[in-house]
């Protein structure tokens, strides 16, 4: 990734922009793998300022799905904090990134539902999210998940 992926300058600017990054090498800091639970590398994992992790994500990622993840991740800390206008706001902004890698996709899909359900309270603002789910990324994971409501 620090040869092909890093050097993007859309993914340094989008790391720049949005995020601290701490990176540290498991073979010199052989407790880092303890401490952070990063059994598997690369490991990327996402916390608050306060340390609580909202997403992680393990392996090689390209600049595409680094993209993807980081804009998701975005989003999902405001989702996950109760923050739903903010989250529907840096949601759909993610969309332009998620739209390259379509698992991430399915779910920047399912989780904007979600936010923007949170925010108004109409159960129409979930299920219209989670018919584009559906119609969008059918048999995926995500379009899986709408099932239990949507049948």
């Amino acid at each position: 990734m620090a040869a092909n992926t890093y050097p993007d300058p859309r993914v340094s600017r989008l790391i720049n922009e949005f995020a601290v990054p701490v990176q540290f090498n498991v073979k010199e800091d052989p407790g880092a793998r303890a401490r952070y639970h990063g059994y598997w590398t690369p490991c990327i994992s996402y916390q608050d300022v306060d340390g609580a992790e909202y997403r992680r994500s393990f392996g090689p990622l390209n600049s595409e799905q680094l993209l993807a993840e980081l804009s998701l991740a975005r989003g999902l800390r405001f989702v996950h904090s109760g923050r739903f206008e903010e989250g529907i706001e840096a949601l759909e902004v993610a969309l332009t990134y998620t739209e390259a890698v379509p698992p991430r996709h399915a779910e920047n899909l399912y989780w904007l539902a979600a936010a923007r359900y949170e925010s108004s309270g109409e159960v129409k603002d979930l299920l219209d999210g989670w018919e584009d789910v559906r119609r969008l990324h059918p048999d995926t994971e995500w379009d899986s998940k709408t099932r239990l409501l949507l049948e």
